[in-house]
């Protein structure tokens, strides 16, 4: 399995409240982002978030990446899980199976981030059939 480092960069958020409650809300969030590094290209990302007293949140995403990972080009989409507490957001996320196109047809793997601003730092770590 190859593990490597990129980068993104958040190009447009744009969050929508959906429900809202004492205490908390469910927000939905359309996310433009960036890649430069292994991964380069563009990525559509959608958000849940379920926020808590204090800013806290949990989410769930699906991403959509365009771009090349190493020298192998297509897309793949990318299931998140993750957190969001003291303005830092953590998530871990997968490929989905069978997602990768083109070059990237029978890719799997996974990644993780920690962001605190808008470039941030994108561990992936996968295979190719």
């Amino acid at each position: 399995m190859d593990d490597t480092q990129s980068t993104f960069n958040i190009q447009s958020w744009n969050e929508e409240i959906l429900q809202e409650w004492e205490g908390g809300s469910m927000r939905e969030a359309k996310v433009r982002q960036a890649y430069h590094g292994h991964l380069r290209g563009e990525s559509d990302l959608v958000y849940l978030m379920t926020y808590t007293e204090g800013g806290r949140a949990r989410f769930v995403g699906t991403e959509l990446f365009e771009g090349t990972v190493g020298e192998r080009e297509g897309r793949m989409s990318l299931h998140h899980e993750g957190t969001f507490e003291n303005g830092v957001a953590r998530s871990t996320c997968r490929v989905v199976p069978g997602s990768g196109t083109g070059e990237l047809e029978g890719i799997s793997g996974e990644g993780r981030f920690e962001a605190d601003g808008n470039k941030v730092a994108f561990r992936f770590s996968y295979e190719m059939d």
